[in-house]
């Protein structure tokens, strides 16, 4: 397995019982890219930039969102987990849930990756058990959730460390007209997946309808009981894709300014951090949330 570089990536703790301290900075940064020779030379950039934002500024609270870049049985995974606010220490849950996937992955698919439902339900049921216990280790746990049954416990758990997790897998392989395979998968969330086409406009790819639930939560682990989301297709020469939590997706395609912004980075040639920056830092003083976005463009 490979990892990727990040700058201002986040730091963990080594001891047994989790501290309530974290180091999370403001902003965090990673990017990478994957050189395949083909007859096209075509290859594939990443670019991920998470910020904190303008709520948990005035707060004083961490930045929730989470990002991780990582690759496994031929196939390169891009993440983000989104911290539930109403949830206290929910970027711990973040942190941790982007760190286990690596974990949970590299078990679940020791050899060959499959992208059917239920083979990520049972990663979802993993991720979710490994979060209780991990709360349950914790200084902000009570300490006596053990003696409660599964459904009061992940109730709890959620309760200080909810968090989503979507990711993108793409394939380290180009086919013979330098064309990636890639999946987008929702485990829980309600972030916004979207693929440009050669002129740079984008389009939205969700598998179902990803409204909040009756009780207007978002879909979160450890507690979501939906089916895993997955949303197959191949990602052409000079196009790209895109991941984003909801302090950009919600209000991406109404912002003209930052659809044009994301358009034309699309058209580059290469994924910078300055404007992964620019485009995760516009409406910085206007927009609430934290917002995470990643970007996968196959490069001409």
């Amino acid at each position: 397995m490979k990892l990727f570089r990040f700058f201002k990536r986040e730091s963990t703790t080594s001891s047994t019982r989790i501290s309530r301290k974290l180091f999370v900075p403001d902003v965090v940064v990673c990017s990478g890219y994957n050189s395949v020779d083909s007859p096209q030379s075509s290859r594939v950039q990443f670019g991920g930039v998470s910020v904190r934002g303008k709520a948990h500024r005035l707060e004083n609270t961490p930045r929730q969102d989470a990002i991780s870049l990582f690759t496994h049985s031929g196939w390169i995974f891009f993440a983000a987990s989104d911290g539930v606010s109403s949830s206290e220490q929910s970027h711990f849950g973040s942190n941790f849930l982007i760190n286990q996937l690596v974990n949970v992955i590299e078990k679940s698919f020791p050899t060959e990756i499959s992208f059917t439902t239920k083979s990520w339900k049972t990663i979802t049921q993993a991720l979710s058990k490994s979060l209780v216990a991990y709360f349950e280790s914790s200084t902000f746990s009570t300490g006596g959730e053990k003696s409660k049954s599964t459904s009061e416990r992940r109730i709890l758990a959620a309760s200080s460390v909810a968090a989503t997790l979507e990711l993108i897998a793409i394939s380290e392989k180009p086919d013979g007209l330098g064309n990636y395979d890639f999946a987008f998968i929702r485990l829980a969330g309600d972030g916004l997946i979207a693929v440009s086409d050669q002129t740079g406009s984008f389009e939205r790819l969700h598998a179902v309808d990803t409204k909040p639930n009756q009780e207007n939560l978002v879909s979160a682990l450890p507690v979501t009981d939906r089916e895993p989301e997955i949303v197959k297709g191949v990602l052409k020469s000079g196009c790209a894709l895109i991941l984003v939590t909801d302090g950009i997706g919600n209000n991406l395609f109404e912002d003209l300014t930052w659809l044009r912004m994301l358009e034309r980075f699309s058209l580059q040639d290469e994924v910078t951090q300055e404007d992964l920056l620019e485009i995760a830092q516009h409406g910085y003083s206007e927009y609430l949330d934290d917002r995470s976005l990643l970007v996968v463009k196959n490069c001409l």
